[in-house]
């Protein structure tokens, strides 16, 4: 090849990984019941009003301090980042952008 040149490349061997959700350390909490499993707080609409929602998820590598999730939230899902640990399940909850 010379400057300027491109060129396509296909390696044998597997498929490139499919993006996983990122969140930061700081949304990483301990469900309660269950001390070695670990969970996010997220954000459910239920008509006008929101609320907290616990749900245990699978983490992946972690990133500076980001950590991405390899089961339990999917893109789209709200997740608390700050304050998470002292919010119940099913509580109710206001967004502060």
């Amino acid at each position: 090849l010379r400057p300027g040149m491109i060129a396509a490349l296909e390696l044998p061997g597997e498929a490139a990984p499919q993006p996983l959700p990122v969140v930061p350390l700081s949304a990483i909490v301990r469900p309660p019941g269950n001390p070695s499993a670990f969970a996010v707080v997220l954000v459910e609409d239920q008509g006008e009003k929101q609320f907290a929602r616990i749900r245990t998820i699978e983490l992946g590598q972690a990133y500076g301090n980001a950590i991405t999730v390899a089961k339990g939230v999917v893109p789209g899902d709200r997740v608390i980042v700050s304050g998470a640990t002292v919010v119940a399940d099913g509580e109710e909850v206001r967004i502060i952008p």
